[in-house]
This record gives C-alpha cells, structure tokens and sequence, in this order.
C-alpha cells in the first residue's frame, strides 16, 4: 500500500538522508599518494621494458622470447601453494 499524503498546508517534507551517488567522504585521505605511486610503478614498467627489448634473446626471437616467459611465469604460478589448496583436518 501507497503512505498516505499530509493534506497539511503547512507541510514540509524531509530532506532525504540519503543521497543518490554520493562519493565516499575524502576527510583524511591522501590522494597524491596513489598518484606518486602509479608513476613509479610505471616509470619502473618503461625501463623493465626497454631492457626486454634489448636482450639478445628478444631481439633473435621475440615471439620465443615471450612464449617461453608466459610458460616459465604459469609454471611459477602452479608451484606457489594458495590457501584454498591447504587441506588442514585436526
């Protein structure tokens, strides 16, 4: 069923408390920090790159070199145990 609707000339509706797509409070929070972060990270991803292409292996073969880098960082991956493989029963 619908609320009823005050017939009260003097009525005044509440203001909501609240509102559609409001941003989470800032107080306290540093955002430059992510920014000076994201810079570095990708100041480090431009010189880790410059280094892929100038190894000798890369430059024989790139398609190899890449290849063989997926299949050594899947196989590190298997090997690293995660905590939803641990089986422990006490």
């Amino acid at each position: 069923s619908l609320p009823a609707i005050d017939n009260d000339p003097n009525f005044q509706p509440q203001p909501q408390t609240r509102k559609l797509h409001q941003k989470p409070p800032t107080i306290g929070l540093n955002i430059a920090k992510p920014q000076v972060a994201r810079k570095k990270i990708i100041k480090e991803e431009i010189q880790r790159f410059h280094k892929v292409i100038q190894h000798s292996a890369f430059k024989a073969d790139p398609l190899s070199a890449v290849r063989q880098h997926v299949e050594n960082t899947v196989e590190k991956k298997k090997s690293i145990p995660n905590d939803n493989s641990m089986n422990i029963d006490r």
